[in-house]
């Protein structure tokens, strides 16, 4: 059997060299790093969460490796054009470093027990060969697990630090600037479990810290030798070599480590980090020349997964005093910017006749500032520059999905990992390179996310601002595709609908379709991916008793109830595409997310009662994209009524109202889709039910505190976007 250093055994090749830059769609695969499984205390399983993501890593030539990832030319004692590598080899030689074509440091040996200092004395070595001293440090295997601020207790074998001073003890993952990881075992199981903690400290920096752009990584299997870089966009690998046989690539890449710059590491240059009085972690932020100082971390739960947008959103101010939010991601490159969609929009809206229409300003956010970042320099922060303008193509791949089945600590729930090598190839491929720049918007509310709203009639106010909002977007022929609990905010009494990066016309066809959304909010149509409502039969069957709610329901607007099909049977049904009943379904979703995800203040405890509302909230919002269940929720109306035994006394005036406007978009949908003419026609018409709808339940939710928990992550389910990374926005 071969070893599995060795090539053969470990990457997978398709024929011919296939493209992987710009992918226009990422498959609906599930972000696994939200899962319960992922909380920090289970190493391993988030192990596995990570790498079934990723599937497979695109493997690339070692000199592509080093000619494209290693910024040139980086600062230190030569630039990368005065480098020269033969000459460092003669002064290691000199120096007693090398002999005989190898390491004469002992325990750079491979049968040595301990190879991780034998590397750290090479570090040292090269050097005192280079003659000046080094910018960075190199640690090896800290004695305590490096400071988490979200839990996590892990260390990797050894790290390059940050600075050439002591570094800070415990170390933090801030300071972390690329990890290493060592087995002198050449078995499998040694293999693949090096590789998945190093991926996983990679994943760590780029989840920890919001300075970093990218990172990289080092493994040694043996004697076999391999570099890791990551990005929002990518993770990739080189070809392992022999660092014995061939010790010049790792000398390069130790001299690029030890001697490179903060931004060359990967760092952000226009974050600077600073401890407030209470000792938290804060960032001085540059954005349009202005500095932006953080004092709260609203959301960053969109930046845990390794690929993707990253998207943080702090409170703050500016120098002058100027409260505000701010949003830092990576957007794909062909997509349209945030502050311009708004500005847009804006105008647009103020060119409609002025006929007792509602103020833009009241139901959307107001930009401060916003543009891409840029690098000491001037040049736009943008991953593909950071690979040199080069396109990555490869016929290589390493197979990953499957890594923590080998690992010493068996896991149970390792059956839904694919072991086909084809199936993972196929996803990684899919999921392609992602073009991304860095960009920023600040906004002056500072406003409440849904989530943390408890006030039911606060919530429901919003909602209803919401609405208003979705008929703003469609009286400008546009869908915003993406309304979530993390996008709807209370602020100042009101409702206000942020994050229109995924807005787009109703006409405009092209990338970023499918299953656009968060997916606990997303329509069951989306979530398919297909549509479900052509051609059955009308949904209500008259029996059931509405007579409290006639002023909503208003029964002349479904006709007969009935609806007359004229179809052709034989006829192809266009393709998919939204339309904006599935954003008016979106806020239907956070209803009914309100009245299952929540107890009740002041309700006497019922727990038989209690675990089947949990029941059916899970059923509702799972973690499955494609639920079966969740799809008959909505689509079966006598389930969903069954559903409302659950919930406490004091809210089925308000299921009822929800199960009136589940009616109603059923009919709705049923409405629409006979005519593809008509998919956005009757949207005035609904916008208005829907309104009069929630002042109605805004009337009956007085004095109804709602009680946060029931075994449901409410922050979590606003993550995430299902387009493209999961970030979820």
């Amino acid at each position: 059997m071969q070893g599995v250093g060795d090539v053969t055994t470990t990457l997978v090749q398709t024929t011919p060299p296939v493209s992987i830059v710009s992918a226009t769609e990422d498959p609906a695969k599930a972000n696994r790093t939200h899962d319960a499984d992922c909380l920090p205390v289970n190493l391993p399983r988030e192990w596995l969460a990570i790498l079934e993501g990723l599937s497979a890593v695109p493997v690339v030539g070692l000199d592509w490796f080093l000619s494209n990832l290693l910024p040139k030319p980086f600062s230190g004692p030569k630039t990368k054009n005065d480098l020269n590598i033969d000459d460092i080899v003669v002064q290691l030689v000199s120096d007693g470093a090398r002999e005989a074509g190898r390491w004469s440091v002992p325990l750079m040996n491979p049968k040595a027990s301990k190879l991780g200092e034998g590397f750290q004395q090479v570090v040292e070595a090269i050097a005192r060969a280079v003659g000046d001293p080094k910018i960075n440090s190199y640690i090896l295997r800290p004695d305590e697990v490096s400071v988490s601020e979200k839990g996590s207790e892990f260390r990797p074998d050894g790290f390059f630090a940050r600075g050439n001073e002591a570094a800070p003890w415990p170390p933090e993952w801030w300071d972390i600037a690329c990890p290493t990881g060592f087995t002198k075992s050449c078995s499998e199981a040694a293999f693949k479990n090096n590789i998945a903690k190093v991926i996983w400290s990679m994943h760590r920096i780029m989840c920890e810290d919001a300075r970093r752009r990218f990172t990289f990584g080092v493994t040694v299997e043996g004697t076999n030798t391999r570099f890791w870089f990551t990005s929002r966009s990518t993770i990739l690998v080189s070809q392992p070599f022999d660092f014995t046989k061939d010790p010049k690539p790792l000398i390069r890449m130790v001299y690029f480590l030890s001697y490179a710059s903060e931004e060359h590491l990967g760092y952000d240059a226009t974050m600077r980090r600073f401890r407030d009085p209470a000792g938290q972690c804060q960032l001085v932020i540059d954005i349009g020349g202005q500095n932006f100082r953080t004092e709260k971390l609203l959301a960053d739960f969109a930046a845990d997964p390794l690929l993707g947008r990253g998207t943080r959103v702090w409170s703050g101010s500016f120098e002058d005093g100027t409260p505000a939010v701010l949003k830092d991601y990576w957007v794909e490159r062909d997509r349209k910017l945030e502050g311009d969609i708004l500005a847009m929009l804006r105008e647009e809206y103020g060119n409609l006749p002025a006929s007792d229409k509602p103020n833009f300003d009241d139901h959307f956010l107001t930009v401060i500032a916003h543009g891409n970042t840029r690098l000491t320099g001037g040049a736009e922060d943008d991953t593909q520059e950071m690979m040199n303008g080069e396109v990555l193509a490869t016929n290589d791949w390493l197979v990953i999905a499957n890594y923590v089945n080998h690992h010493k600590l068996r896991l149970s729930r390792c059956s839904y990992v694919s072991t086909s090598r084809e199936l993972n190839i196929k996803y990684a491929m899919r999921r392609g390179f992602k073009r991304r720049r860095h960009y920023r918007i600040s906004f002056k509310e500072v406003a409440t996310p849904l989530y943390e709203v408890v006030k039911l009639q606060d919530y429901i106010t919003a909602l209803r601002d919401t609405i208003t909002a979705i008929g703003i977007l469609h009286q400008l022929g546009y869908a915003h595709r993406d309304i979530s609990s993390g996008n709807v905010l209370f602020y100042e009494g009101r409702g206000r609908l942020s994050d229109l990066e995924h807005c787009k016309p109703f006409s405009e066809p092209g990338a970023h379709d499918t299953q656009t959304g968060t997916p606990h909010f997303m329509s069951v149509e989306v979530a398919a991916g297909n549509w479900l409502f052509r051609p059955v039969g009308g949904c209500r069957d008259g029996n059931d008793d509405r007579s409290d709610y006639a002023d909503i329901v208003d029964d002349d607007d479904y006709g007969d109830g009935n609806i007359n099909y004229d179809i052709d049977a034989t006829k192809m049904p266009p393709p998919f595409r939204f339309f904006a009943l599935h954003d008016v379904e979106s806020v239907w979703w956070l209803l009914t997310l309100a009245l299952f995800g929540n107890g009740v203040k002041g309700e006497p405890p019922n727990e038989a009662r209690e675990d089947l509302q949990v029941m059916y909230a899970q059923e509702m919002f799972p973690a499955t994209l494609t639920s079966v269940t969740r799809q008959h929720s909505f689509t079966i109306p006598r389930l969903f009524a069954r559903m409302g035994a659950s919930l406490p006394v004091v809210l089925h005036p308000l299921f009822n109202i929800a199960e009136i406007l589940r009616d109603r978009l059923v009919w709705e949908y049923l409405e629409a889709e006979t005519d593809d003419s008509a998919l956005n026609r009757r949207i005035p018409l609904i916008i208005s039910r829907f309104q009069k709808a929630f002042s109605r339940a805004m009337e009956l939710s007085q004095n109804i505190t709602l009680v946060p928990g029931l075994k449901f992550d409410h922050k979590q389910s606003a993550s995430s976007s299902a387009d493209g990374t999961g970030d979820t926005g």
